[in-house]
């Protein structure tokens, strides 16, 4: 049965867009995403779009700095956009161009290099990736930009154009604007594909400069300007080398866990890593015959009449290349290299889809269907058992009057199913009531939204929305009108308890008002 057939081909956009329809159906149907830091992206989105109204006291304790050249900002001002009915529906329209985005940019990088469409369902295996997960929601959004970007570039490099050079330096620039890391990449990723690249002369050379040329001035420009985070420690060339010098080595262990990054997250323990092995191994077993041959591979590929490979071997190896050696660290910029593994597992995909796509695949077409079926089923129930676990933790959890009112939240027990997915989630409570509370992402000065402190204003508490273990907090330090509690009641001390009393519970989440009015 040739995989390419017409009925086949049929049978493959019902499978890719029945995908698309079902991940799109588990975003809008979930009250709640189980992605760590996107709470307190919320919240910072609910500041910009609801600063200095009356029904709110966010004047008082935060200000809002300049947006003038700040990477990082398209998610705060999309989700901040008077464009949508709330910020939490502008955010399920942003996840859902991700979703969108990501798989459709798989397929038509694979059309690009006459590749085997079948092996885009794979892409559906990288849309909770690491990132996502984590909450990281501008470097989310520019995983499927980097691959549009990409494909725009190989053809700009074989057909190169003003206008086609125009849209690429312009899509640079907006890139920074949705993350500074995956621009920082793209910008090194296309040099490489250049220099790579067989018959390139000066001027395609000198053309690709031209376009790097306005996002690099604009990176300058940042640079020089940024803000100098109390928390930054040494300068960025300084730490980059105590980094190399005394960590770096330490850290290649945890690179060995490329295979279960985006996906372990489904369960706890060994099932959880148990499963990711399985979904990393179903993409990477496309790329055994350039692993066991790869001469013989690239030359039998370009005696196919494709265009040429190189650029898009060159893109896979930088991206492993990358998650090899970058730190995992850089000033407050945490979690660094492991959110490349998706970009080359994309990388793999599209190059696997090359290596097999005249073939007769029927076996490996049905284990690809199976598992991005699966794939769905598993994130699926994850979702659910969220949303039931948090039946309770809604908007009408807390009081009428908590828009004029302050809540310190504590979250004891952060794990659901072994990862810290409630770290954050006090920060629902500016969301849901425009209420003020604790909120750490404003000490976060290098890389994050301009929602500040307020400086000689109201001043609530730096400590962190979680604890850990049986580490004594003393709730006292708050001064707060409420508490959230997650978590045993008891992890209070009884000094704290003797301050506050319990007046809701719903499920683990308890809330505490406090005795005597906060000053």
């Amino acid at each position: 049965m040739n995989p390419n057939g017409r009925g086949n081909n049929l049978a493959f956009k019902l499978l890719f867009f029945g995908l698309l329809s079902a991940h799109l159906l588990l975003l809008w149907s979930s009250r709640l995403l189980p992605f760590i830091d996107l709470p307190d992206h919320l919240a910072t989105a609910t500041i910009l779009r609801h600063y200095g109204e009356p029904t709110n006291r966010f004047a008082e304790y935060y200000s809002i700095g300049s947006f003038f050249l700040k990477p990082n900002l398209f998610h705060i001002l999309f989700c901040s956009s008077g464009l949508f009915p709330s910020v939490e529906f502008a955010n399920k329209v942003f996840y859902s161009i991700y979703v969108i985005l990501l798989p459709l940019s798989v397929l038509l990088l694979i059309r690009a290099f006459h590749g085997n469409p079948w092996y885009s369902l794979l892409s559906f295996l990288l849309m909770y990736n690491l990132s996502v997960s984590w909450g990281f929601a501008g470097f989310t959004m520019s995983v499927p930009l980097f691959l549009l970007m990409t494909y725009l570039f190989t053809r700009y490099q074989e057909r190169p154009s003003m206008w086609s050079a125009f849209v690429l330096a312009a899509g640079l620039v907006f890139l920074f604007f949705v993350h500074a890391l995956m621009t920082v990449f793209a910008i090194s990723a296309f040099v490489v594909c250049c220099l790579v690249r067989r018959g390139n002369s000066p001027r395609t050379l000198l053309s690709c400069v031209a376009v790097a040329l306005p996002i690099i001035v604009v990176m300058i420009i940042w640079w020089n300007q940024r803000e100098v985070s109390p928390y930054a420690g040494p300068g960025f060339v300084n730490s980059l080398v105590d980094y190399y010098r005394e960590s770096y080595l330490q850290s290649l262990p945890g690179r060995m866990r490329l295979a279960l990054f985006d996906n372990y997250f489904l369960y706890d323990g060994p099932p959880g890593k148990a499963i990711a092995l399985i979904f990393f191994h179903v993409i990477i077993l496309l790329l055994v015959p350039f692993m066991t041959a790869p001469r013989a591979t690239l030359e039998s590929l370009r005696r196919q009449e494709k265009p040429d490979p190189v650029p898009l071997l060159a893109l896979l190896g930088w991206s492993l290349l990358c998650f090899s050696v970058l730190p995992d660290q850089v000033f407050n910029f945490q979690i660094l290299y492991p959110r490349f593994s998706v970009v080359f597992l994309a990388m793999a995909i599209v190059t696997g889809s090359i290596i097999h796509s005249a073939r007769r695949l029927d076996l490996r077409i049905a284990i690809v269907c199976l598992a991005s079926i699966a794939h769905l089923a598993l994130w699926a129930d994850y979702f659910r058992d969220f949303q039931h676990e948090n039946a309770q933790f809604s908007r009408s959890f807390f009081p009428a009057d908590s828009n004029r009112k302050t809540l310190g939240g504590i979250v004891y027990d952060i794990d659901f199913r072994g990862k810290p997915i409630y770290v954050h989630c006090p920060s629902y409570y500016i969301v849901w009531t425009q209420g003020v509370a604790t909120f750490r992402i404003v000490d976060f000065v290098d890389f994050a939204p301009p929602v500040r402190r307020k400086e000689g204003g109201r001043f609530i508490s730096d400590l962190p929305e979680w604890a850990w273990g049986s580490r004594p907090f003393d709730a006292a330090r708050l001064n707060v009108d409420y508490l959230l509690i997650r978590g045993n009641p008891n992890d209070l001390s009884a000094g704290d308890q003797e301050l506050h009393r319990l007046v809701k519970t719903g499920g683990k989440w308890l809330l505490y008002k406090k005795n005597a009015p906060s000053g």
